[in-house]
C-alpha cells in the first residue's frame, strides 16, 4: 500500500505541475515552461506529499471494508471531500474575508485542489486494480 501511495504521489504531483506549468505559461510566458513548472512544483508537490497521501491513506483504512465498486466510489467523495476541504483550510489560514481570498487566487486553489484529488483518485485506482504492487513490496 506504501508503494502505491508514493507511485501515486509521483503521478499526481507531475501531472499537476505539468498542468498549471501549461496554464501559467500560457498567460504569462515570462518566466519560461520549466520555470513555472519547478515554481509550481515547489507548492503543489508539498501539499499533495503531506495532505493529499495522508487523506489517502486514512480513506484506504477506513474503506477496506467495502466491496471493490462501492469502495471506490465512496473513495472518489472522500479524496473530493477533502481535496475541496484543503480551499477553505488555506483560506481560514491566510484571510479574513471569503470574497477576498475568492478574488485573489482561490478559484485557482480550488480548482487545483479539486483537479489534484481527482487525479491522485485515479492513478490510487488504476494503481490498485492493475498493478500488483504487493509482490514488488513483499521482496523489498
Amino acid at each position: 500500500m506504501i508503494l502505491r501511495k508514493i507511485i501515486g504521489f509521483f503521478i499526481t504531483s507531475f501531472l499537476l505541475m505539468l498542468g498549471l506549468a501549461f496554464l501559467q505559461y500560457s498567460t504569462d510566458p515570462a518566466g519560461g515552461f520549466w520555470g513555472w513548472f519547478w515554481f509550481v512544483g515547489i507548492f503543489a508537490a508539498p501539499c499533495v506529499l503531506f495532505y493529499g497521501m495522508l487523506i489517502s491513506f486514512v480513506s484506504d483504512i477506513v474503506l477496506n471494508r467495502f466491496q471493490l465498486v462501492p469502495r471506490a466510489i465512496y473513495a472518489f467523495a472522500v479524496h473530493l471531500t477533502f481535496g475541496v476541504l484543503f480551499t477553505f483550510i488555506i483560506y481560514s489560514f491566510y484571510y479574513t474575508s471569503f470574497s477576498q481570498y475568492w478574488s485573489e487566487g482561490g478559484k485557482l486553489i480550488f480548482m487545483c485542489a479539486a483537479a489534484g484529488s481527482v487525479i491522485y483518485w485515479g492513478a490510487d485506482e488504476i494503481l490498485r486494480r492493475f498493478v500488483n504492487l504487493d509482490k514488488v513490496q513483499s521482496a523489498m
